[in-house]
């Protein structure tokens, strides 16, 4: 066969090829790196010069009056004057994702942690990590502590002290 034969005789291949393998290209995969628990934060420098300190309430967006309530209803069931045996967390969870619904950040964070710790039997570490991604996607300064939390002990995440 000459070489003009051979080069003539691949092109349907390489089309072929190209034709199937040009949707999987064109298909943009989810970047791992966009989620924020994959962020990278500068390290603390305890000697920055142009430090400024401003406390979590001027971060945090304003919280919803329905949603307070629904946190405050939650919270009351969880009192500590109650035995853990003895709460509800069926209620508890309800009312805790209702006000996380709502943007309650303080209830987003009480819902991942209801999360880890199995009180809804349907949902788990997974969702609390993205329930903290969503929060951290806020500006919620306890979302990124939280998630460090979760890099430290290998919660929802690959245990990493220096991500962490």
């Amino acid at each position: 066969m000459s070489k003009k034969n051979t080069v003539f005789f691949r092109l349907p291949f390489v089309a072929l090829a190209v034709l199937l393998f040009a949707p999987l290209i064109a298909c943009k995969m989810p970047n791992d790196k966009v989620l924020p628990r994959n962020q990278s934060l500068p390290l603390f420098n305890p000697h920055v010069a142009d430090f400024i300190c401003e406390t979590e309430a001027n971060k945090v967006p304003p919280i919803d009056a329905q949603a307070e309530d629904w946190f405050l209803a939650a919270r009351a069931l969880e009192d500590p004057e109650i035995f853990v045996e003895d709460r509800d967390y069926k209620k508890i969870v309800d009312l805790t994702r209702q006000a996380a619904e709502r943007l309650h950040w303080k209830a987003m964070l009480n819902l991942a942690s209801l999360y880890v710790e199995g009180r809804d039997p349907v949902y788990g570490e997974e969702e609390a990590v993205q329930l903290v991604e969503k929060a951290m996607r806020l500006g919620i300064p306890a979302a990124y502590d939280r998630m460090g939390t979760y890099y430290a002990n290998g919660t929802g995440v690959n245990g990493d002290i220096t991500r962490a």
